[in-house]
């Protein structure tokens, strides 16, 4: 006799091994639905989540918290599935009942911070993402950049700095952290770090527009043309949209090459007529 569970854990078994789509095609040969109603509305939610289905996923979910109402991985990935479909009034409703039923809970407290995080209210993100890393700092790998956002949108220079260098200390090869850094001492007027910071970002991602336009434009600043000129042709390499240029009509123009003048610093453009932007 056949164990009323072997299709749910062949599903599972799937399920592990990242073949979602194997998992739900499986559950509906078994018709698990009749078998574990629980079990199915609960993988059949992570299964479509990992498929980036999010409305799937959340329908699915609320079917498996009527049957599972106490289990906080449920209202936990709910959460996520509402966000991430843009149901944000959904999606708070089961973050907040998390934080409000486990209010030391590292993960439920980080949960409530990045969603206002995400929403950029920043003053109610930036605290709740301390408390989170006061209990444990590890709780996500990218919560220091996220509380240094949370600072430089604030304003708080010296405190962004802080947790940018300590996510680059964490995730050395994340190169927005690089990034904001150079964006705060061009901000102070500290161009040398600036550049540095900007070139770092530059090593772990090549075709970082923004950071290559702000280096770009300090070197100009600095009279330093050959430095810029390359910055300004790999740019143009990168992101021919970046900078635009537009006929009498008001199509955009192709860039064909860049000259800086040495005396004065202009930025001569050699244009396509024939070929324009599409």
């Amino acid at each position: 006799m056949e164990n009323e569970d072997y299709w749910l854990d062949e599903a599972l078994e799937s399920y592990n091994k990242g073949d979602y789509q194997q998992a739900i095609n499986t559950m509906a040969e078994g018709n698990v639905q009749k078998t574990n109603a629980a079990g199915y509305y609960e993988l059949m939610g992570y299964c479509y989540y990992n498929l980036e289905q999010f409305e799937n996923a959340a329908w699915y979910l609320e079917k498996a918290i009527v049957h599972n109402s106490g289990y906080n991985l449920l209202h936990d990935c709910l959460g996520l599935a509402y966000t991430r479909a843009g149901q944000d009034e959904k999606a708070l409703k089961e973050i907040l009942y998390l934080y409000n039923t486990y209010p030391e809970n590292d993960l439920f407290i980080y949960r409530y911070g990045y969603f206002e995080f995400i929403h950029e209210r920043f003053n109610t993100a930036l605290p709740l993402l301390l408390q989170a890393n006061a209990i444990n700092p590890y709780v996500q790998e990218h919560l220091y950049f996220y509380i240094g956002v949370c600072y430089y949108k604030l304003k708080e220079e010296t405190e962004a700095i802080e947790y940018f260098e300590k996510h680059a200390e964490r995730n050395p090869e994340f190169p927005e952290s690089y990034f904001l850094l150079g964006c705060i001492y061009d901000k102070l007027d500290d161009t040398e770090t600036a550049i540095n910071y900007f070139s770092q970002a530059l090593w772990y991602k090549e075709d970082y527009d923004d950071a290559l336009f702000n280096r770009f434009r300090i070197k100009k600043d600095m009279c330093d043309y050959d430095g810029a000129e390359k910055d300004l042709i790999k740019l143009l390499q990168v992101n021919p949209k970046y900078i635009e240029l537009k006929d009498d009509e008001g199509q955009p123009l192709r860039v064909t090459s860049i000259k800086i003048d040495r005396s004065n610093g202009s930025i001569n453009f050699q244009v396509d007529t024939e070929s324009p932007l599409s």
